[in-house]
């Protein structure tokens, strides 16, 4: 059987242009039972680095981008309303917020339970429009992510089981936010994903076998 050196062997994939010698330190520990501990040591240092960092995003305010304040003046559906713009002009603007599906309002009772729910978070109230990449859709509405308080309106809706995320590219900002917020909502059955009254057909596809 082959005999391999492995005194010689690489670490990480770089060349070692000098035997690896196995002689000990001051703890007694050999030259690679040192190296792995202090590798060892930087990973969890790295890791934890890394952990802390995703868990101030997920729970941080607005990233920074262009926004405004506006006041709702109407909620028309589970994902669309109007607002009046508070900065400017003043005009009164549609928006449809961005990465979510809520049911339609003839899926009841979860099209107006959605509309409910929006109208209760945002309605005669003060909040800031933030927006992704693409700013309108194709029915002229501004395409935006809805804060109150430092909540995201989009995300609050998510989680509580009053609309789907639906993630459309390029506006996927907070598409890890909404995607763990959908699947805590889905294990805890809140909502549409109650076992006793589920939501069973997406909303597009009710709109489109609609008669």
């Amino acid at each position: 059987m082959e005999n391999k050196n492995y005194e010689n062997f690489p670490l990480s994939g770089t060349e070692l242009t000098q035997p690896l010698t196995l002689s000990p330190n001051c703890r007694g520990e050999s030259r690679i039972a040192s190296t792995v501990r202090v590798v060892s040591q930087h990973l969890r240092k790295s890791w934890v680095s890394w952990i802390g960092l995703l868990f101030l995003v997920s729970c941080s305010g607005p990233v920074g981008s262009e926004q405004v304040e506006v006041r709702v003046e109407r909620v028309i559906s589970g994902n669309t309303l109007e607002v009046r713009d508070l900065s400017q002009s003043g005009a009164v603007k549609r928006v449809r917020l961005i990465g979510i599906e809520a049911p339609d309002l003839q899926q009841n009772p979860w099209g107006n339970a959605a509309k409910q729910e929006l109208e209760r978070l945002s309605e005669g109230q003060t909040l800031l429009l933030e927006w992704d990449i693409e700013k309108e859709d194709g029915y002229d509405r501004q395409l935006a992510y809805l804060w109150h308080d430092g909540k995201l309106v989009n995300e609050e809706l998510i989680a509580g089981g009053y609309v789907l995320a639906q993630m459309r590219s390029p506006n996927i900002k907070y598409d890890r936010r909404f995607t763990q917020a959908q699947e805590k909502a889905r294990i805890m059955g809140q909502g549409i994903w109650d076992s006793q009254t589920p939501l069973r057909e997406h909303p597009s596809d009710f709109r489109q076998n609609r008669p």
